[in-house]
């Protein structure tokens, strides 16, 4: 009977139902949770990490800049039609075409990665890819990596391939080896260019700081750039025939940095629509802003700061070294917050927040020691630039391992080990696949009129989370002072005091099963009572589901105040009819020998129930409002169903 009576039977049924229905609700609002453990860790989300391409940004990418060599050209000025003995326009058109994974399908859609894509459509402009393919065949292609960074295919020439392109004096056996990929990797690699005459030159230091100064000059523009270049290859047969070495033999080829460049793309790809607006509300709401991107360092810089990711003075890796273990050695700015941040096993450290953006690149990271990954996440704003999966893994662990509940969006099959390992990943409907299946959460809005739907469903998203723990309190509130308290002193009365045990285990299952079970399915309904995004997320403030004040609240108030009425309600009735106080205390058993006892002992049984379930429907009411007053209810209009718990029960 103790354990019937302390034990809430109907609590792991109300929280499962809570969690539940507000899951339904937020996939009302196309926001999927793909478990319920899910809907309670939005809510103490602390750091939440971005990907660039494709989240942060539309994923619709254009070409917007064009070099030929280390000289940026009008994008206007380029036109096969006029210039087909242009042999460099034939060149660079050659690489965009021919060095790339995208084509147009049976269906007419074209397939592939976003950057390919946007290349393609620049080159197909002048000339569809069947114009390339006839001057040249495919012998073996090096699919693009997050390590490498580059794509490489190697070519044979068919018809006049080496002729349309400018070159000359070739073997029989040559071939062309073609590369494209980020500047900053292949820039080094490069050994040669091409000037304003179409002649090939050794790149000195005069046109290398040229080609950084396009480079850089785009990047800070947001603008993703790519490199094309290519290196003419004897005995091209004999690569066809390496097989599996056939990678290793290219991959040397290209780090013998006799590679010439052809020239630089600037592609453009935006943010999305009020995008900034939704990073404002999320910091509002004491969340911590990363993004992690594959992309050039200026590149991601740029674009964390049009959408707000970056707002603060910015530190390089080596501001990062300034600062040491002993908080003492450096000064503390006045504005700066303090956190906690759990060091070591359970251990508390009191820590100060460095109030500024942090740049690293994925070199960097690897570099990182012990102590220099607690400063990294102590600070405000955090961008990660030119990083690989594993970089990001390792990012998230390190978060983690100091006790920050991470939240990480992602789209691609990259981004797949870290939705894994986050405590929330979130992908977007149009994500691959292998995304979706390793995250948490699919935002489902592709609503295409809406720009900014789709992250404002990660808004709502947040507040459900927040408000569902606001409810399990209401819930365990609502449940604990006659599911336990009020069911449990019956129990003890009777084993201490000898008295009847007033209220029957059938009662105590009927009350926690049904009854209070029944309102608690109307309470998860409740709207919130104040702004959820301005409080600080639970891991930070260190909110708990049930703390003393809510025992005290639960047991020594209310639980106290039901216990008592219940029973005075039960003597007064067996006094009703004849029985005295005296009769029962410490009688252990001996009540049993007065003539009809039972059947009156039964009456006051129900009568407790009855008195105990009437008490917790004014209980149901009050615990809708934890922070404002009953009044200020708006009664017809908020959670007008739970009027239905009441008759019901």
């Amino acid at each position: 009977s103790v354990a019937v009576a302390f034990i809430p039977e109907g609590l792991p049924i109300a929280l499962t139902t809570c969690l539940m229905i507000t899951a339904n609700q937020m996939k009302k609002n196309k926001i999927l949770c793909k478990s319920l453990s899910t809907v309670e860790s939005l809510g103490s989300i602390s750091v939440l990490c971005f990907d660039k391409t494709g989240t942060i940004t539309k994923n619709n990418m254009t070409v917007t800049n064009i070099s030929k060599g280390f000289n940026e050209i009008n994008y206007d000025e380029i036109d096969i039609n006029n210039n087909i003995n242009n042999p460099s326009t034939m060149h660079l058109l050659t690489i965009s075409s021919l060095c790339n994974d995208s084509m147009i399908s049976d269906n007419g859609v074209l397939t592939g990665n976003a950057t390919d894509k946007a290349i393609f459509n620049f080159s197909n402009k002048f000339a569809n890819k069947s114009f390339f393919e006839n001057n040249w065949k495919t012998i073996f292609e090096m699919a693009f990596n997050s390590t490498d960074k580059y794509m490489a295919k190697l070519l044979e020439p068919l018809n006049n391939g080496f002729q349309s392109i400018g070159v000359d004096n070739v073997n029989d056996d040559s071939g062309l080896l073609v590369v494209k990929g980020a500047p900053d990797i292949l820039l080094n690699k490069c050994k040669y260019t091409i000037d304003n005459n179409d002649k090939t030159v050794l790149i000195n230091n005069e046109i290398r700081n040229k080609i950084e100064l396009i480079k850089d000059e785009w990047s800070r523009q947001g603008k993703r750039v790519i490199l094309l270049a290519s290196q003419i290859i004897n005995n091209c047969g004999n690569f066809e025939n390496q097989g599996a070495d056939t990678k290793d033999l290219i991959k040397n080829k290209i780090n013998n940095n006799q590679l010439c460049l052809i020239g630089l793309i600037g592609i453009q790809d935006p943010p999305r629509k009020k995008i900034e607006n939704v990073i404002d509300q999320l910091r509002g709401a004491g969340i911590k802003i990363a993004m992690i991107t594959g992309d050039f360092e200026l590149t991601g810089l740029e674009i964390a700061k049009q959408v707000h990711i970056v707002t603060k003075p910015i530190d390089k890796y080596n501001d990062l070294l300034n600062y040491v273990e002993n908080e003492d050695n450096y000064s503390i700015d006045e504005n700066d917050e303090i956190e906690y941040l759990k060091i070591g096993k359970g251990k508390n450290d009191k820590v100060t927040v460095i109030n500024r953006a942090l740049s690293l690149t994925g070199n960097e990271i690897d570099l990182l020691t012990e102590m220099e990954w607690k400063n990294v996440i102590r600070y405000s704003e955090l961008v990660c630039t030119r990083t690989t999966p594993e970089h990001k893994l390792l990012i998230i662990k390190q978060f983690q391992k100091y006790g920050s509940i991470i939240g990480m969006t992602g789209d691609g099959i990259n981004d797949s080990p870290s939705l894994k390992q986050a405590d929330v990943g979130i992908s977007l409907i149009d994500a691959s696949d292998i995304a979706k299946e390793a995250s948490d959460l699919i935002l489902m809005n592709d609503d295409e009129d809406s720009e900014d739907a789709l992250f404002n469903s990660i808004i709502e998203a947040l507040k459900y989370g927040r408000l569902v723990f606001d409810n399990l309190r209401k819930t365990v509130g609502y449940l604990l002072p006659a599911g336990t308290f009020g069911e449990l002193w019956p129990v003890l009365l009777n084993i201490l005091a000898g008295f009847p045990q007033m209220l029957s285990s059938f009662n105590m299952i009927i009350i926690c099963c049904i009854t209070d079970c029944i309102g608690v399915i109307f309470l998860a309904y409740e709207p919130s009572e104040k702004n959820l995004l301005k409080k600080k997320p639970r891991c930070i403030s260190g909110e708990k589901l049930v703390d003393w004040k809510l025992f005290l609240h639960s047991y020594l108030t209310i639980g106290t105040f039901f216990t008592f009425t219940s029973f005075l309600l039960a003597f007064i009735n067996l006094q009703r009819h004849g029985y005295t106080f005296s009769d029962f205390n410490l009688s252990y058993g001996k009540y049993n020998e007065l003539d009809g006892v039972n059947d009156i002992i039964n009456m006051s049984s129900s009568i407790y129930f009855v008195n105990l379930v009437i008490m917790n429907f004014f209980n149901l009411m009050c615990m809708r409002t934890r922070y404002l007053s009953f009044f200020q209810l708006n009664l017809l209009k908020d959670n007008r169903f739970i009027y239905i718990a009441i008759p019901f029960s």
